[in-house]
């Protein structure tokens, strides 16, 4: 994957398919990446998502905060792929 706005997170198959899994949308070294696009089967819904990482100076390191948000609609409805779910997703660590 080309770490610049249009890079393609895509995987190509053995019997010639391939998938576009996700497009780098802001690419900033040092400070984050996102991406758009619906992973695995929410492709197959009507919903886009983005993918961020962003990384900050921490005592020690750097802090590291993941999140994926979704919105739009799936056909039968968000309770099935995750119960509960906002929507959204979003962790942290620390190296």
């Amino acid at each position: 994957m080309e770490l610049r706005a249009g890079g393609c997170f895509c995987e190509r198959l053995k019997d010639g398919r391939s998938v576009q899994h996700l497009q780098v949308v802001y690419a900033a070294p040092g400070e984050g990446l996102r991406l758009r696009g619906a992973l695995g089967p929410l492709q197959m819904e009507g919903v886009d998502g983005t993918l961020s990482w962003t990384l900050k100076p921490a005592e020690g390191g750097t802090s590291l905060t993941q999140s994926y948000v979704v919105g739009g609609y799936i056909r039968s409805g968000m309770e099935q792929w995750h119960p509960g779910s906002t929507g959204s997703s979003t962790s942290s660590c620390n190296a």
